[in-house]
C-alpha cells in the first residue's frame, strides 16, 4: 500500500504483530477466515507483484490543414 504500510492476513500471533510495530510497520489486518478454507486464497491474494515497465502509449499530435483538423500518432 505504501512504504512501510501493509496488508496482512488477520489472526496472525501477537509475536508477529509486535515485531511489526517494532519494525514501524503499519499492518492493516485484513479477516480472510472465510477464504482460507479454500486452501490457498489468502496465498495467492497476498503476493507481490512484480510489473514490468511499458512503452509509452501512442500520443495524438491534432494538425491543422485548411479548416480541417486530423490527428496522428506518434
Amino acid at each position: 500500500m505504501a512504504p512501510r504500510h501493509i496488508m496482512a492476513v488477520g489472526g496472525q500471533s501477537e509475536t508477529l504483530q509486535q515485531r511489526f510495530r517494532e519494525a514501524g510497520v503499519t499492518v492493516e489486518w485484513i479477516p480472510l477466515e472465510s477464504l482460507i478454507s479454500g486452501y490457498g486464497a489468502a496465498h495467492c491474494m497476498t503476493q507481490v507483484l512484480q510489473r514490468q515497465p511499458m512503452e509509452p502509449a501512442p500520443r495524438a499530435v491534432y494538425m491543422k490543414e485548411g479548416a480541417k483538423a486530423t490527428a496522428t500518432k506518434r
